[in-house]
């Protein structure tokens, strides 16, 4: 799998792996949420990024989305720490037995934000990121039951208190930190937005935990949902899900995502009108 514009390797505590092929997840996933089913129309675009283990099995390690036929975009620092290292995007709400699934496809080729960079913070061991958005294109063409999300124009503006629902693939607990192999979901509100980020208040015990990092928050409208952001992870100098959890709000995000489409020569993403 070849990946562009490398950078330094990202000592966040949003995701890891460790030297073996098994691995020690430290993202974002979904906390007091449900199950999704496969009729919901979250499945249609939400991915998960996985690694195959030495059984054979696949394990996730973070979730994305699918923007276009051939792109999916997920957290810049779940590719950084897949360098020299083969992994897989699989769709439907449940992880597949194998790779050999027809709803598993390669990564081919992936790129990150240029601005993407670790930010230290006072918390030792634990750093933040900001522009952490990338893009990968996969190997072949998506299974006939899916179809990319729309992105949110550059033009919205997110308000204070505006529900979302969050999905991914993530661990339901920050204390177990079980990687599930269904697909979960859960509806909350905007807390905040400030600069390139939504915010959502976790102190009820609803929202993103450890791993589930580049998942997406998506914004139901009448004509369909609309995705708004992907999973940073815990705010600034917070390493559990119970306080904020930072989304990449991709109204900021509209350049890199054209870029992204064309460096990787993937058909490009469509965009909501307002």
């Amino acid at each position: 799998m070849k990946k562009t514009l490398l950078l330094p390797m990202m000592f966040l505590a949003a995701c890891s792996i460790s030297n073996n092929a098994s691995m020690n997840i430290d993202g974002a996933g979904i906390i007091g949420g449900n199950d999704v089913k496969a009729a919901d129309p979250v499945v249609t675009s939400t991915v998960g990024l996985v690694l195959e283990q030495p059984d054979g099995s696949l394990r996730p390690f973070c979730t994305g989305v699918l923007v276009s036929a051939d792109m999916v975009i997920t957290a810049a620092h779940c590719i950084d720490i897949m360098e020299n290292r083969t992994y897989y995007v699989v769709f439907g709400n449940e992880i597949p037995a194998s790779k050999d699934d027809p709803h598993v496809i390669e990564v081919a080729e992936a790129i990150l934000h240029r601005k993407f960079r670790s930010v230290p913070t006072k918390t030792p061991g634990v750093a933040t990121s900001e522009n952490d958005l990338g893009a990968i294109r996969l190997y072949d063409k998506i299974p006939g039951t899916f179809k990319p999300a729309v992105i949110v124009s550059d033009k919205y503006l997110m308000k204070k208190d505006t529900e979302v629902v969050l999905v991914g693939y993530g661990a339901t607990s920050d204390t177990k930190r079980e990687m599930p192999t269904t697909l979960k979901s859960v509806h909350v509100k905007v807390a905040r937005t400030h600069d390139q980020f939504l915010v959502f208040d976790q102190s009820n015990g609803k929202g993103a935990c450890f791993g589930d990092s580049g998942g997406p928050a998506f914004l139901e409208t009448a004509k369909g949902l609309v995705l708004v952001g992907t999973t940073r992870g815990p705010e600034a100098g917070v390493n559990d899900c119970h306080h904020y959890a930072e989304y990449t709000y991709l109204a900021k995000q509209k350049e890199f995502l054209i870029n992204a489409s064309d460096s990787l020569d993937a058909e490009p993403p469509q965009f909501a009108k307002e």
